[in-house]
């Protein structure tokens, strides 16, 4: 990163005579993902992306699916601060590489520079460099709070709500549930 950088800089310098100093840069919005390889092209998966869009924590308000030719191509959700994004990414690149077939790109899209000042504990571009492994804690922290974690309680307050159901149709109709 600290390259393409430098680079723009002496081009701003060189051909413009522009001055760039970014000792106090701030970033302001920031993407972070993650490509993961699928055994089934990703239509397969369109039920547990719904099970994985109604595990996500409330935060995550505002919830957009992504079709193409009436298939699944991936969803997002995400509020005035922070975007998730699940979606096929070759499907959305529409060119063929040297990759598996099957890509799933997990995105986190921060929106302003509070959120990235909480989740990095600065939005400091020299930091940034200085410590690009802060962004992967980052990432992986919002994985498991937003994820790992979000899919067990799910599951829990499926279960909870489907056995209340049980009882609830056993009560009503107890002949038909006795032998």
């Amino acid at each position: 990163l600290r390259g393409p950088i430098n680079k723009t800089i002496k081009k701003l310098s060189c051909d413009y005579g522009i001055t760039v100093n970014l000792d106090q840069a701030c970033i302001s919005e920031m993407e972070v993902n993650i490509n993961v390889a699928l055994n089934q092209p990703f239509d397969k998966y369109d039920k547990v992306f719904q099970f994985l869009a109604k595990a996500l924590p409330r935060c995550y308000k505002k919830n957009s699916s992504y079709k193409e030719n009436r298939q699944s191509s991936g969803f997002s959700a995400g509020n005035t601060q922070i975007l998730l994004k699940f979606y096929d990414k070759l499907r959305e690149a529409r060119i063929v590489i040297d990759a598996p077939s099957n890509l799933l790109r997990i995105e986190y899209r921060y929106k302003c520079a509070e959120k990235i000042q909480r989740s990095l504990n600065h939005n400091s571009l020299s930091k940034l460099l200085n410590d690009f492994d802060a962004v992967k804690k980052a990432f992986v922290a919002r994985i498991n709070k937003d994820i790992i974690e979000a899919i067990p309680k799910q599951i829990n307050k499926l279960k909870k709500q489907h056995a209340k159901t049980l009882v609830s149709a056993m009560n009503e109709q107890p002949k038909n549930y006795i032998d």
